[in-house]
């Protein structure tokens, strides 16, 4: 009678690594028609921030396309989804559809490589992004809630080990929040945008902060 446990508990293994591996190659898939639209990209991650979607789904569109972490069969399907969604914001804003892709040329790949390589060009992206809405004065971007998620987004790809949860407005204030009780506040003021202490002291300039700088090497 213990047979059947165990046969189960095995089953149950097998369709996780299956979803897994096709979570992998949507993975694959996305950063290879990422690869395809780079000089896209600030506008692609534009429509992106622009559309609503949570801190967390966007983190999975743009920031970690998935670790080992968070891999798990609660969330499998809606990372799945969310890279399906950036190949649809991509199509939407270029008109490239996303390549073929031969999956034995991917044979050795893993997600936390995967991950950086989505950031080495979301990170850049983002950035320019950013720089152009503040020179431009985006009106897109007037309504402060969208710029604060945009500067919680460029926290998120920056630094992915502190997984942005949430940004949001209080007063004149831009909070972000992520996991451990760590989080950033950020003002409008004086023709800037200022990342402040607790005490709404300047800490850091954003322009200074989104100066063009190498992602760390993988």
């Amino acid at each position: 009678m213990k047979i059947l446990p165990i046969l189960i508990a095995f089953a149950l293994v097998n369709v996780l690594v299956a979803e897994i591996n096709k979570y992998v190659k949507e993975v694959i898939l996305t950063n290879e028609h990422i690869k395809l639209v780079e000089d896209d990209l600030p506008a692609i991650i534009k429509d992106i921030v622009l559309k609503g979607y949570i801190m967390l789904e966007m983190a999975f569109m743009l920031v970690m396309a998935g670790t080992k972490e968070n891999v798990d069969d609660d969330g499998i399907y809606d990372m799945t989804a969310c890279q399906r969604l950036v190949r649809s914001h991509i199509y939407s804003v270029t008109g490239i559809k996303a390549p073929k892709i031969n999956e034995g040329d991917f044979e050795n790949a893993n997600l936390s490589y995967l991950g950086w390589e989505r950031r080495l060009s979301t990170l850049p992206a983002i950035k320019k992004l950013i720089r152009t809405v503040i020179s431009e004065k985006d009106p897109d971007f007037a309504i402060y809630l969208k710029m604060c998620r945009l500067i919680g987004l460029f926290r998120a790809i920056e630094n992915p080990a502190l997984c942005i949860m949430t940004a949001g407005i209080d007063g004149e204030n831009c909070y972000i929040a992520a996991l451990d009780d760590i989080y950033f506040i950020y003002r409008f003021f004086e023709g800037n945008y200022y990342e402040v202490d607790k005490d709404e002291n300047p800490v850091h300039v954003l322009n200074d902060q989104i100066k063009d700088n190498m992602i760390e090497s993988f």
